[in-house]
């Protein structure tokens, strides 16, 4: 379930960002409630593909790294 979600996250933040609201309707999913999702965004910013910009939304670390996601990562999951 957790990498389910994490998918999710990656694919919104890979597609036009992923503000607060929307993490917290992932969060409130009834296919990713039964798991912490504060844990999977955090672990996806603590291993860089995430950060949290000033206005509190999260996207990217690198346009690159968006770029690959957005291409391949879809498929090999």
């Amino acid at each position: 379930t957790e990498r389910n979600l994490a998918k999710a996250l990656l694919k919104q933040a890979a597609a036009s960002g992923l503000s607060k609201t929307e993490f917290h309707n992932y969060a409130n999913d009834s296919l990713y409630v039964d798991c912490n999702s504060e844990y999977v965004l955090n672990c996806l910013e603590m291993d860089g593909y995430l950060a949290q910009t000033e206005k509190g939304s999260y996207q990217f670390t690198s346009p690159i790294l968006r770029d690959w996601w957005s291409r391949y990562a879809e498929g090999m999951l």
